[in-house]
């Protein structure tokens, strides 16, 4: 397992998922919710981004997608 450090917001940009709702703040950085499935030749193969951090994939969702 790897842990992701983005240190400056260099990935979320990338991604799409930085959220400027923050911009101003002092917590610039926070991304989208996001959950990605990534397999090993490192192609994407599950991406649920989200506005609202409250809202997520389930787990069950999240197996299948692994899964495949």
């Amino acid at each position: 397992m790897s842990l992701l450090w983005d240190k400056n917001n260099k990935i979320t940009k990338n991604f799409g998922i930085f959220d400027p709702r923050y911009i101003g703040s002092g917590k610039e950085g926070i991304p989208y919710a996001s959950t990605y499935v990534i397999n090993k030749e490192g192609a994407v193969t599950f991406a649920n981004v989200l506005l609202n951090y409250r809202i997520r994939p389930s787990i069950n969702k999240i197996l299948s997608a692994i899964e495949q």
